[in-house]
């Protein structure tokens, strides 16, 4: 059971930087709506349409001799779709960014008030980690407020009395 209204839609206005640990970004932004995500994400874009998905818009950095960084901005209908998409798949350790995060695998992962934000590189290293949490927290600041969780998780119980906080998945609807 999903409650609240969506938020205004709000098109963030982010400025990467030109260079950053290296990467460079070239200035382009892709951006899919509910019509052309599958365009981007074929067999997966089901799963943020049952969040009220609005739009995407994806960066890319480059660096000679790197793998590229990926960064996707996923605007949702409210900060409770952005949660549900975040609580998904949660497997990783908290990174510290947005209102939950988590780092793994070359993969960042957060959501901050009605977005879900996702920035990865095909491969790891000390390196490679650096920057994708360099970029993740310049995302996060861009995003200028928060937003409520569903208010559903509220019930559940705390950890003290054995709650896992990675368990929990908020399903809009089957």
């Amino acid at each position: 059971v999903a409650t609240g209204e969506p938020n205004e839609p709000m098109k963030l206005e982010i400025s990467f930087p030109v260079e950053i640990g290296g990467w460079n970004w070239d200035g382009k932004v892709k951006s899919f709506n509910p019509r052309t995500l599958f365009d981007y994400m074929d067999g997966a874009a089901e799963l943020y349409l049952a969040y009220r998905f609005q739009s995407l818009d994806v960066y890319q950095l480059e660096k000679s001799g790197q793998p590229p960084l990926t960064v996707e901005i996923f605007t949702m209908g409210s900060s409770a779709d952005a949660y549900g998409i975040f609580s998904f798949e949660r497997q990783d350790k908290d990174a510290g960014l947005g209102q939950g995060s988590e780092f793994g695998g070359g993969m960042l992962r957060f959501w901050k008030g009605q977005y879900f934000v996702s920035i990865y590189g095909e491969g790891e290293g000390p390196e490679l980690e650096s920057v994708i949490i360099r970029l993740g927290k310049e995302v996060a600041q861009a995003i200028p407020k928060s937003g409520p969780a569903p208010k559903l998780i509220t019930y559940l119980p705390d950890t003290q009395v054995g709650l896992i906080q990675k368990s929990i998945r908020y399903l809009r609807n089957h």
